[in-house]
């Protein structure tokens, strides 16, 4: 049987950050949230579907972390809002 990537590797395989990637983004603390935020803020006025993309790919992934840091969930707040703020109707 062939093995099966993890979940890490599978991300780190196929999820390579491409020509519109937006570098500088993260989820470890409050203070990286809201630089992303910052960023993600500035490219929903062109692109609103890739800032949520950015936005829920971060909460999500901060929440299910493997190491998850109350800090961590400082960040999940922080896009949680941002979310909830800025989601289409």
């Amino acid at each position: 049987m062939e093995n099966i990537p993890t979940y890490e590797e599978f991300i780190n395989e196929y999820a390579e950050a491409g020509p519109n990637a937006i570098k500088g983004v993260g989820y470890k603390d409050a203070e990286t949230a809201n630089k992303t935020i910052e960023k993600i803020t500035k490219l929903q006025k062109t692109d609103h579907a890739h800032a949520m993309s950015i936005a829920t790919s971060m909460e999500t992934k901060a929440k299910t972390h493997q190491n998850k840091t109350p800090e961590m969930g400082e960040a999940v707040k922080i896009f949680r809002a941002w979310i909830d703020k800025n989601k289409k109707s």
